[in-house]
């Protein structure tokens, strides 16, 4: 099956039954049309006579002298059917999308067309049967209380005819359908609406993912405002650390000087000194930090 749903088996197997059907119609209408307006009971009655075969009066159907009658209007007026059928399917299509008074428009043509093929068949069905009647009347078989619509061929005629052509418009429009779907045009637009459908889906994955991005750099932008404040906490720490070392030697010197003149002088000034080289240890790789103030580009 093709990508567009276009199926060949389908399309050959409509068109088959589509071929069969118009046939039938053919065939059927002419005999229908020959049956119900050029018939001669006289001749007829006689040849069946002579053959002593009266089923073929009664053969209404698929009369064998309708194409062999020479008869325009035999050969013709089945074609007025596919017109009908044709018509509908037109006035049809035209209905939809219509509303008010456009729509009212159309549906009263289509409600015309519709009644006029109705009515066709009607008379066909109806000159049809009156014809059986007055050939059994003629032969002594006919019904005293006879009345066209309670009869089997009446309304035989008429469904058998006004649906063959409803079929046959429907298979017309199935073929239509079917092969419009490998029409260039139809495929072009099918790709069209497949690759537009792709790049609505891109665009919706790429507003997401700038909707994530956004998010990220709110994020890390607050986080970057977090750290400027870490560090100028860290400044406001570190930035005495210079005055703290020189009063911490200023210190250093005027003990030395005090506990010089002391018995224990040697005791006391080597504590002193253990405590500041501590100090100087702790406080020296702290004097050379310095900091850098962090920003977004």
């Amino acid at each position: 099956m093709h990508q567009s749903g276009y199926s060949a088996l389908r399309f050959w197997i409509l068109s088959l039954t589509f071929a069969g059907l118009s046939c039938f119609i053919y065939l059927f209408y002419s005999s229908a049309i020959y049956s119900a307006f050029f018939r001669d009971v006289t001749t007829e009655i006689n040849q069946a006579t002579e053959s002593n075969d009266f089923s073929a009066l009664f053969n209404t159907v698929l009369n064998p002298y309708a194409l062999l009658s020479g008869i325009p209007a035999v050969y013709l007026g089945p074609f007025l059917f596919f017109a009908f059928a044709i018509g509908w399917s037109l006035l049809y299509a035209k209905l939809k999308g219509k509303k008010g008074i456009e729509w009212l428009k159309h549906a009263s043509i289509f409600t015309l067309f519709l009644g006029l093929a109705i009515a066709a068949d009607f008379l066909i069905a109806w000159k049809i049967e009156s014809f059986n009647h007055e050939l059994k009347t003629m032969n002594g078989l006919a019904s005293p209380d006879w009345k066209f619509y309670t009869e089997f061929m009446f309304w035989g005629v008429f469904i058998l005819g006004l649906g063959s052509y409803v079929v046959w418009k429907m298979l017309t429009e199935a073929i239509i359908i079917e092969k419009d779907k490998v029409n260039p045009k139809r495929l072009a637009h099918l790709l069209r609406e497949k690759l537009q459908l792709e790049i609505t889906l891109l665009e919706e994955e790429l507003l997401k993912h700038k909707e994530e991005e956004q998010k990220l750099l709110t994020i890390l932008k607050n986080l970057n405002n977090e750290l400027n404040k870490i560090d100028i906490k860290l400044e406001n720490i570190y930035k005495g650390v210079p005055d703290l070392v020189h009063s911490q030697d200023a210190y250093y010197r005027g003990w030395i000087k005090y506990v010089s003149s002391h018995p224990n002088k040697e005791s006391l000034i080597e504590a002193c000194e253990q405590v500041y080289h501590e100090f100087k240890l702790a406080m020296t790789p702290r004097e050379h930090i310095e900091f850098i103030p962090r920003s977004l580009n």
